[in-house]
């Protein structure tokens, strides 16, 4: 996926690498299979460029092809941003 070198200069761009694992995604996927254990919703506020779209896409694409009859709503105030997310399912 694309990533932002830290050590570059401002406006450098992004290069395609191995994203790095942290912490709050683990705490993330912890309260996604919580609410799914309680049969509640989930719903999360967070900043755009963090790596979150290919995560998203995890979860809506992974019980879409485990269990019958699922459905997923995405949803985006941009169409184009919801395209692009809809591209990496």
């Amino acid at each position: 996926m694309e990533v932002i070198d830290e050590n570059a200069i401002a406006g450098a761009g992004r290069h395609y690498d191995f994203p790095s694992f942290l912490s709050k995604q683990y705490e993330w996927f912890h309260y996604l299979e919580m609410a799914e254990r309680l049969h509640k919703d989930a719903i999360a506020l967070k900043s755009r460029g963090v790596g979150w779209s290919e995560m998203t896409a995890a979860t809506v694409v992974r019980p879409y092809t485990t269990k019958s009859d699922y459905r997923s709503v995405l949803t985006a105030f941009d169409d184009e941003k919801l395209t692009s997310l809809k591209n990496k399912c």
